[in-house]
């Protein structure tokens, strides 16, 4: 694809190597069948939710990291479950 691109633009009548709208619109593209892009769906669209509900957890965390880091680091929130141990240690 990149070689006919070029061989497009090296053809132009311009100075320097160009391609103009028509020449992209010109371009043979291939379109799979519909049962093909069924088959595709069916093989990818599960990786393709597991990926969306992996982005939703992602941004909770961090909107709960965001919000609990400065309130642990301050001392405004404390975990009792670390105090426990650190107890049981000493």
């Amino acid at each position: 694809m990149t070689e006919y691109l070029h061989s497009i633009a090296e053809g132009s009548t311009s100075t320097y190597p160009s391609l103009k709208p028509e020449d992209i619109g010109n371009i043979p593209f291939l379109y799979p069948s519909e049962e093909k892009l069924k088959n595709f769906h069916d093989l990818v669209g599960s990786y393709w939710n597991k990926i969306h509900n992996n982005h939703k957890k992602i941004q909770t965390l961090e909107t709960l990291r965001d919000t609990l880091l400065p309130k642990l680091m301050s001392g405004e929130v404390r975990v009792q479950y670390g105090e426990e141990k650190l107890e049981s240690v000493a």
